[in-house]
């Protein structure tokens, strides 16, 4: 029972999210290399390029989330309860 109470699933998925992030910085570094370096293994496509772009822009969202205006969101709240 002690092994159980000790365990916190919030801190081991944290640290495995953390790592997934990580991995995926590394690939998407890689790329980006690859591209700097006219590399023939990465294909050069408006769709790709893209993707490419899309990715950057996703972990960097993720790595530096925007923070909460409350005000905001109360008085959205707060005019949405008065149209009904």
């Amino acid at each position: 029972m002690q092994l159980i109470e000790d365990f916190n699933l919030i801190d081991a998925a944290t640290d495995v999210i953390e790592g997934q992030l990580g991995l995926l910085e590394a690939l998407h570094d890689a790329n980006k290399y690859r591209l700097d370096e006219s590399s023939r293994l990465m294909c050069r496509c408006p769709a790709c390029r893209g993707d490419h772009a899309a990715m950057a822009g996703w972990l960097w969202a993720i790595r530096h989330p925007e923070p909460l205006d409350f005000t905001a969101e109360m008085m959205r709240q707060y005019k949405l309860a008065r149209a009904n």
